[in-house]
């Protein structure tokens, strides 16, 4: 009877922990509760800086997750990121990701929403460069400059999944001001293969930063999430097969010194 308990006890405690991990995901819905991105975002307090502009150039919140298989992110602002993405002429930026923490900035979500809130695309690319705000270049980075290739992953292909949001009110602080809100998560394998591949040798990384500025850097925000990433390549089959031969020929030495010391003692 006592080994069923224990049995019943274990499942329950399973089914509770699987319940609360999946809880702690933030839900993409294009709306950036904070009961749900509690601890994982910044808030941008309303002020606008170090430019200004008021709420036209506000960023108001950002979040990055991460759980041990996928990667999130949220950006909530009152710049219009929807249609051409411009306001006054000034053009709004890609979501920047830098693994490790030291402003290189490896990778960026591009998005392409319509003016009537239809996510046309959201994309994830390896960035080889970046291009800065003006005049406010402290809030670098703006937009990639340089992509390595294809995208990693996109909305089009159902590798991202994302999700965007237009409110007043009730969702949206403060009270009558218009917020836009885009939320997405991407399986975090499809950037930890790509950090594999740029980094050969290996890497380490424990922090995780994401970055969201405009063309003009009137205002900009990050956040920042600690998640240790190590990766050690596995030795070349080469490498391993001279390793090997190393072994045998050390024990192949050894066993030839036995033999030498007991044929000595033997004659003596």
């Amino acid at each position: 009877m006592k080994k069923y308990c224990l049995i019943l006890i274990q499942f329950i405690s399973a089914l509770i922990l699987v319940a609360s991990s999946a809880y702690a995901a933030p839900y993409i819905g294009g709306v950036m509760r904070i009961s749900e991105w509690a601890g994982y975002y910044t808030d941008g307090d309303g002020v606008v800086s170090p430019g200004g502009g008021g709420q036209d150039f506000d960023i108001e919140k950002i979040g990055l997750f991460m759980d041990d298989t996928k990667l999130y992110i949220g950006l909530q602002t009152g710049f219009d990121i929807t249609g051409d993405n411009k306001v006054d002429n000034i053009e709004g930026g890609d979501f920047a990701l830098d693994f490790g923490d030291d402003g290189s900035f490896e990778f960026g979500f591009r998005y392409d929403i319509s003016s009537s809130g239809t996510i046309n695309s959201v994309k994830l690319y390896h960035a080889n460069s970046w291009d800065d705000p003006s005049p406010h270049s402290s809030s670098t980075p703006w937009r990639m400059n340089a992509i390595d290739g294809n995208a990693l992953a996109s909305t089009s292909n159902g590798s991202i999944n994302a999700a965007f949001g237009k409110s007043t009110g009730w969702w949206g602080w403060p009270y009558g001001d218009t917020h836009y809100t885009l939320e997405a998560s991407v399986n975090l394998s499809v950037l930890t293969d790509k950090l594999k591949a740029i980094n050969t040798n290996g890497y380490h990384f424990d922090r995780v930063t994401a970055h969201w500025t405009m063309g003009c850097g009137n205002d900009v925000l990050e956040t920042t999430m600690t998640k240790n990433f190590d990766y050690n390549p596995v030795p070349e089959p080469a490498t391993l097969l001279l390793f090997g031969m190393g072994l045998l020929g050390a024990g192949a030495l050894g066993r030839k010194k036995i033999r030498e010391s007991k044929a000595e003692k033997s004659e003596a």
